[in-house]
């Protein structure tokens, strides 16, 4: 049996690959026994083409794998790197590389995904380093493609490097004065929100979720009892959205008004 391997593409992009089997059977017919003299054995030769679906991204190396000529083999074909945003420049990584046929020397490259200079893969050790600090903010996941190449044979793989995300701004808001006017002794509607208040955090994520609180003239702290805190606290604020409730009405007087003073 003859095998021959063809790789053809199509003028859409899509490209197959086929093995050529050249088949050669014997068929002795079961009316001429081996035994009888002047019988002769029916010879009969078949061309089959196989059609070896593989998408087009796959590549020439792997179809090869089925002749077993491959002759060098990365540690892993996928390989995972967790950097908080705030790392050093460093290693982060380390490849390893199989060779199969013997007598070449390995050395590894960055195929893909190095455009932005911030990694670099020593080429003699394996090492993937970190050259420049990463911005969860503005990329979560960096991919690689890196190849190990020993003499004609070829090994590649796929480096996902997930950025984590760490607290590096607080909290501001865009004023540092927020004003609003209240008609005093006015209780209509209460609580009512009188002021909303927003805070912009640089962060993404769940470090850039911004929390609210209240302290000050009129309010109770939150250390004291639930029920006496809402009873003498006159203003309240939303944990989340930053509004402001007026929960008593408001005495500018209160020698002759209400219990509670601005």
């Amino acid at each position: 049996m003859l095998l021959n391997l063809k790789h053809n593409c199509s003028t859409k992009g899509v490209c197959g690959r086929s093995l050529h089997l050249s088949l050669v059977l014997i068929s002795t017919s079961t009316l001429c026994p081996g035994a009888i003299q002047g019988c002769q054995r029916v010879i009969m030769a078949v061309n089959v083409l196989v059609p070896l679906l593989i998408p087009l991204g796959e590549q020439l190396t792997n179809v090869t794998q089925l002749a077993g000529v491959e002759g060098i083999e990365l540690g892993r074909r996928n390989y995972l790197a967790e950097v908080r945003e705030d790392a050093a420049p460093g290693v982060i990584l380390q490849l390893t590389a199989r060779v199969l046929q013997q007598g070449h020397t390995v050395s590894f490259a960055i195929k893909e995904g190095g455009e932005e200079g911030l990694f670099s893969l020593d080429s003699l050790t394996g090492r993937l380093s970190l050259l420049k600090k990463l911005d969860y903010e503005k990329k979560q996941q960096h991919e690689l493609v890196v190849e190990a190449v020993a003499g004609p044979y070829r090994s590649e793989a796929r480096v996902a490097v997930q950025v984590a995300d760490v607290n590096e701004y607080p909290p501001v808001f865009p004023r540092a004065l927020h004003q609003t006017q209240i008609t005093e002794e006015d209780d209509s509607g209460l609580p009512k929100t009188i002021l909303t208040v927003r805070a912009r955090d640089g962060d993404a994520g769940e470090w850039g979720k911004v929390t609210y609180s209240l302290t000050g003239d009129g309010v109770t702290s939150s250390s004291s009892s639930s029920s006496s805190s809402s009873s003498s606290s006159s203003f309240s604020i939303h944990p989340t959205s930053g509004a402001i409730d007026l929960l008593a009405a408001l005495d500018r007087d209160p020698h002759t008004g209400g219990p509670s003073g601005v």
